[in-house]
């Protein structure tokens, strides 16, 4: 399957997998007891190569031998509890939680999301064309793995329907955009018919029509909406409180989150539906919806929620530790800081303006063929550091 958006991959091989139409996976059963598998200790490359050799799936393969195994190490853990957790060269980890747990969704994720569902609308009606009544109609005769009533599949157009409009809605005084608090983000959300009590029922629709679309043969169509929308649900829609313990979680989301609307500049063309039936039909370009992380704490948090034994946490350029671990937001019971191998009276940091001649030293890029400024450096300074 050639496609570069990781999600695609996963839906269509869930269907082929449902189907039996995966000839990678079918020979997992007969290839699991190979010799060569049975005597030998195989990391991933040994299993992504005796998958190409014999024509098997190494992932499914890796499970069926998983079971038999006295010892199994995973490089990517599903299940987290009970286990240790290494993040090396942890001083990235701040921005990487941040910036996982932010999005932008933009008028063109919306309007792909619409022209998605309105996929199945098109199917539907070219089922009642021939004669099925709509109250009786599911799609499920289109994919063996698909089961869904047109009434649920015209639900999830009009959520997406309500939440462009309620993103456009709000006038943007300038190219600085709207800023308010993160909790804001549940009032949004809400006008779309989003909240705590319709997000697991939304969720699961979105997650089936992703399985479908993506699972189709010979037709190409953008489900990076959707899966985005499927995401967002997640992150904002993330924990399972009661009714009278909601508003503290929302409050708890939220507190490291800002909501931004901008206007979108980008060249995408923006489409949008008039009803949950309709075709879509041009309009003028509407508003991003910016949901930001502005502390990683919440990932952290998050992680150790997830019952995790131990976070090790390893940089060799952190420090101080204090305000990193300040951070974190979680407790590090033990910690290590060493003194640097190199004495603070070894080096010097300087800023030097001018070589000896007089000439003016800049790295900027329009100055990276300038000759002049090579003799300037290169006679006796050993290390010579340009920014990127």
């Amino acid at each position: 399957m050639r496609q570069e958006n990781n999600h695609v991959k996963v839906h269509m091989c869930r269907a082929k997998v449902s189907t039996r139409s995966c000839v990678f996976y079918n020979n997992v059963e007969e290839r699991s007891t190979d010799r060569d598998l049975a005597n030998n200790i195989l990391d991933v490359e040994d299993l992504v190569k005796f998958g190409n050799k014999q024509r098997v799936c190494p992932y499914y393969l890796s499970r069926s031998l998983k079971q038999q195994a006295d010892v199994s190490r995973r490089a990517h853990n599903i299940e987290l509890n009970g286990a240790v957790v290494v993040f090396d060269e942890a001083h990235n980890v701040e921005k990487t939680c941040e910036e996982s747990t932010s999005f932008d969704l933009t008028p063109y994720d919306v309007a792909s999301a619409i022209t998605a569902v309105d996929r199945l609308l098109v199917e539907q009606a070219k089922e009642v064309r021939h004669g099925d009544p709509v109250q009786d109609f599911n799609v499920e005769s289109l994919n063996s793995g698909f089961k869904m009533t047109v009434e649920t599949i015209a639900k999830i157009k009009q959520i997406l329907l309500n939440l462009e409009a309620a993103v456009d809605s709000y006038e943007v005084p300038s190219e600085k955009g709207i800023t308010k608090p993160g909790i804001f983000i549940y009032e949004l959300l809400e006008r779309a018919h989003l909240t705590y009590n319709s997000k697991t029922e939304v969720y699961e629709a979105l997650e089936q029509i992703l399985g479908h679309l993506t699972g189709q043969q010979g037709v190409f169509l953008n489900t990076t909406g959707l899966q985005k929308l499927a995401n967002i649900i997640q992150l904002v829609f993330c924990g399972e409180p009661s009714e009278k313990e909601r508003q503290q979680q929302m409050e708890l989301n939220t507190v490291c989150f800002k909501v931004h609307i901008h206007r979108d500049n980008s060249f995408h063309k923006k489409t949008s539906g008039a009803d949950a039936w309709a075709a879509t039909s041009t309009k003028k370009q509407g508003n991003i919806l910016s949901y930001w992380c502005f502390s990683p704490g919440f990932s952290m948090q998050d992680l150790e929620n997830q019952g995790v034994r131990c976070i090790i946490l390893t940089s060799g350029t952190l420090s101080p530790l204090s305000s990193f671990t300040s951070e974190m937001r979680i407790n590090f019971p033990v910690s290590l800081e060493n003194r640097h191998v190199i004495e603070r009276d070894q080096i010097f940091v300087g800023v030097i303006d001018r070589g000896p001649d007089g000439v003016h030293l800049s790295s900027a890029f329009d100055r990276r063929f300038v000759v002049c400024l090579c003799p300037c450096v290169s006679p006796c300074v050993p290390v010579t550091v340009f920014p990127t």
